[in-house]
């Protein structure tokens, strides 16, 4: 890994972690013991956070409105597929609340 990566977070399990490269939506997924890159993602959106071992969650306002309007919630996989897209109100503040997505 090289560049100015900046440590977003560990997955549930402890066994990877995510880190921001620079931009909005880019991260990259590295081995937490060994730190071995493992995969070099762009997210649909802004990363919030791990949804469980093996999936992030990225959150965009639709159609790049950044002020109004509702937002998307996107589980996106460690290949980078987007597995589902929840519908979510926009939320201007930089913490997101994002209530609860039950599976």
């Amino acid at each position: 890994m090289a560049g100015s990566l900046t440590p977003f977070g560990y997955s549930p399990d402890g066994s990877l972690m995510a880190l921001h490269t620079g931009s909005l939506d880019g991260v990259i997924i590295a081995d937490a013991r060994t730190g071995a890159e493992r995969a070099r993602l762009t997210l649909p959106g802004e990363l919030v956070g791990w949804y469980d071992n093996t999936h992030l969650a990225a959150y965009s306002p639709m159609d790049g409105r950044r002020h109004e309007g509702p937002a998307h919630l996107h589980v996106v996989d460690l290949s980078g597929a987007t597995t589902a897209s929840h519908q979510v109100r926009y939320q201007l503040a930089k913490d997101k609340v994002l209530g609860t997505v039950r599976r």
